[in-house]
């Protein structure tokens, strides 16, 4: 899932809610470098949350409430994490 928080530079910036598979620790820079090939660069995500589980609606969609509010208490915790502006 992806939603944007807050940021001090740019207003917002995107950040991706990942749950990993089994056995994977994704990180920031493989996600961006998967991406890369399918967005645009002012797109790509500049802050990673891994979570054990994405909360879902009953009809399976992802609950972008409980996402945003994950990613903007994670952000507050480690504002420097923020990864440099395109």
């Amino acid at each position: 899932i992806v939603v944007g928080v807050p940021d001090e530079t740019w207003g917002q910036v995107v950040c991706a809610v990942v749950e990993p598979s089994s056995g994977t620790s994704p990180s920031l820079s493989s996600l961006k470098e998967h991406a890369r090939n399918h967005l645009a660069g002012y797109k790509l995500p500049r802050r990673l949350v891994l979570v054990d589980r994405v909360l879902r609606s009953p009809s399976g969609k992802p609950d972008q409430r409980w996402a945003l509010s994950v990613a903007t208490a994670v952000v507050a915790d480690r504002p420097d994490a923020v990864e440099p502006g395109p």
